[in-house]
């Protein structure tokens, strides 16, 4: 029964058991008592909700003698940089570390402080942050407003994807399976590198064929942070690369610290379309008429 997998976190039963006691540990060394709620603690005081499945991701893939120390420096981050950030660093140290980066829905604690940011799909959201050494704050929205709104930052943190994209730091991959389906991926250390999918067009013409087209869109997966897939859309082998680009997605997705979505888009400039879903366990594509005729399939086509 304790080497089964928890229901709620990428742990088995009895490591899930002592992760659980360390956070409530953490929590208790700076004076907060909290209660475990399935994947998430909850502050009693303020019903503050902090969510616990990265960081069992990040435990997971290291020995349980490290766990007291990572865990401690996450809860302090969780109660102490949030509080901090924007008032503790100039104007110059925030341009170097801000970011328009793909957070899951799941992350920001609430959505209404962030209502400008883009909802993409089901599980994603666009929103601006600022990459500190040990975390990630993500202030709200009306928190940029003294320092020129946040459009502004917005506009800031794109262009520092495009430097992160610039830098060298990504590096690009051309998979190709053996149904003859291929697609390419970007992959960096970077706390941000899936998020370049932000600036796609940069991203193909970086690492495709000068002039590559992408009229008829392009089909990109952003399982986690780190990786990024993406497949021009250029003919019925794009057909092949979206079942395999889900598959791939959802594996990633699966078994990878700092997960964002399991599922597929089209894109087509400033417009994502997800077009898988997973409906009671069992996953599906969902190819409607216009993706059906930029594929070039025909029309009685169903993909698999």
């Amino acid at each position: 029964m304790d080497d089964e997998l928890d229901d709620w976190l990428p742990l088995t039963v009895a490591r899930a058991r002592q992760f659980r006691a360390l956070v409530q540990t953490a929590f208790r060394a700076r004076a907060l008592t909290v209660s475990m709620q399935k994947d998430t603690a909850v502050h009693d005081e303020t019903d503050e909700v902090f969510r616990l499945w990265n960081l069992a991701a990040m435990c997971s893939h290291v020995g349980e003698e490290e766990w007291p120390e990572i865990i401690g420096e996450t809860v302090f981050t969780m109660l102490e940089a949030p509080q901090t950030l924007l008032a503790t660093l100039s104007e110059n140290q925030l341009r170097t570390k801000v970011y328009h980066r793909l957070a899951a829905v799941t992350e920001p604690p609430d959505l209404a402080g962030y209502p400008t940011a883009r909802r993409i799909g089901e599980d994603l959201i666009a929103v601006v942050s600022v990459h500190h050494q040990r975390f990630t704050d993500t202030p709200l929205e009306s928190s940029w407003e003294e320092f020129g709104g946040v459009d502004r930052w917005r506009e800031l943190g794109t262009q520092n994807l495009r430097n992160l994209l610039a830098s060298g730091a990504i590096e690009h991959d051309h998979v190709r399976l053996e149904d003859g389906s291929d697609f390419h991926m970007a992959t960096g250390d970077a706390r941000f590198a899936s998020s370049v999918a932000l600036v796609l067009d940069e991203v193909i013409r970086r690492f495709e064929y000068v002039g590559t087209r992408t009229d008829r869109g392009v089909l990109v997966a952003v399982p986690f942070r780190h990786q990024l897939a993406w497949k021009v859309v250029d003919g019925p082998g794009a057909a092949l690369s979206l079942n395999a680009m889900f598959q791939w997605a959802q594996m990633c997705f699966a078994d990878s610290v700092g997960p964002l979505t399991p599922h597929v888009f089209w894109v087509r400039g400033d417009d994502w379309r997800q077009v898988t879903r997973i409906d009671d366990g069992q996953p599906r594509v969902i190819v409607e008429a216009d993706l059906n005729d930029a594929l070039g399939m025909p029309p009685d086509w169903t993909p698999r």
